[in-house]
């Protein structure tokens, strides 16, 4: 089949997928900030000596991993206000359930990383003075780290991608904005194509560098 390609609909409207793509990397960052940093505790109380927290942690987590990222978004945006009486915008609700949904999958890489540190680590620095804190500090979270940053870097990768449900609720981002654009100049081709080159231009390095993390502690193992 001939399809005569014309792009000069793109360029037309290039402003509005600028926009669109800076809103998909703000959701992006807030979602990979807020998500790592809750993951990250949320994954020390799942390792932690105390029943209580780890019971808590495992329920968050479970809970998290059993709701699909687009009913979670959803039901944040159209539910919660009927719950709390809160309305938040869309940016705000799309970087939340993100936040959320990442913080579960990191947790489990945290306590994936700490689970792999030898048990003699512990003892180590136990018998040279240091507390639990400072041990965990220098000791257990830099190797667990290097164990789990390949899971984490994936993690990122599969969360920039998600941000594109975010149009399910009309927030302006790139996928959104492309919509609204084939909906004026009945060009699909022209305008999901670029969009596709966008993320890939994105996301390429992200996992060139997964690769290489990967093969440097395939190498540090052999």
């Amino acid at each position: 089949m001939d399809y005569d390609w014309d792009f000069s609909t793109v360029l037309a409207n290039w402003r509005a997928l600028a926009s669109g793509a800076v809103m998909t990397i703000l959701i992006s960052l807030g979602s990979i900030v807020i998500g790592s940093v809750a993951g990250l505790a949320v994954g020390l109380c799942r390792s932690s000596s105390r029943p209580l927290l780890r019971a808590a942690a495992a329920v968050y987590v479970e809970v998290l991993l059993c709701i699909p990222i687009l009913v979670l978004l959803i039901w944040l945006y159209y539910c919660l206000p009927i719950v709390l009486g809160v309305a938040p915008s869309g940016p705000a609700t799309a970087i939340t359930a993100l936040s959320l949904s990442l913080s579960a999958f990191f947790a489990e890489a945290v306590r994936g990383g700490l689970l792999s540190v030898p048990e003699g680590q512990y003892d180590a620095a136990a018998a040279v003075g240091l507390s639990r804190t400072q041990a965990y500090l220098h000791i257990i979270l830099p190797q667990a780290f290097r164990v789990s940053l390949p899971a984490i870097l994936t993690l990122y990768v599969s969360t920039i991608k998600l941000t594109s449900l975010a149009s399910v609720i009309a927030v302006y981002e790139l996928v959104h904005t492309g919509r609204g654009i084939v909906a004026s100049t009945f060009r699909p081709l022209e305008v999901f194509t670029v969009l596709a080159l966008f993320y890939v231009v994105i996301l390429m390095p992200l996992m060139l560098l997964v690769r290489r993390v990967e093969s440097l502690a395939r190498w540090r193992l052999a």
